[in-house]
This record gives structure tokens, sequence and C-alpha cells, in this order.
């Protein structure tokens, strides 16, 4: 299932702000600040795999980069892949 593009380019757009990763709970906090942001949970995680299967970010658990097309449990960080700085985030077109 395809993630909205929306949620992707809001992880591109957090990591070009940070030199480390960031979890996946910030993206969906900056969607939903005052709601059910664990409700967006999912669909954060999907748009993360669209992207690491792009190679723009690699999602990593305990320090070590997981399989984009694996199965994904517990708890995750997102990252700078690196084909990063080849894409596009688009937040500014929103």
């Amino acid at each position: 299932m395809r993630a909205p593009p929306h949620l992707e380019a809001l992880i591109v757009e957090l990591l070009r702000g940070r030199k480390g990763s960031i979890c996946p709970s910030e993206v969906a906090r900056a969607v939903e600040p005052a709601g059910d942001w664990r409700g967006r949970m999912q669909a954060v995680r999907d748009a993360a795999r669209v992207l690491a299967l792009q190679d723009t970010i690699e999602v990593l658990q305990r320090g070590r980069r997981l399989d984009p097309h694996g199965a994904w449990r517990g708890a995750l960080r997102l990252a700078r892949g690196p084909r990063f700085d080849a894409h596009r985030s688009g937040v500014e077109d929103m």
C-alpha cells in the first residue's frame, strides 16, 4: 500500500534539518500534534518503506539497517540513505 506522498515529503524535510536520525513518531506527531498521532504510525512506516526502497532513507533498528522488503517490528529510526541528496521533498509545493 502506498502511503500519502505528504508523509514521504515530511520525512525527508525532517531529516534535512538533522545530522542524525529521527523517530517515526516525530513524523506522526508533526501531522497530528494534538490528536491521535499513534493512529498515523502505520502510514508513517509505509512512507518510510517507500523511501527506503528508493535508497532515499535507511530504516534502522539498534543501529543496523533493515531490509526494506522485510517485516519490521519494534522501535525504528529513520536516517539519510545513499540517495538522500538526490531526492526532492516536495514539502514546499504543498
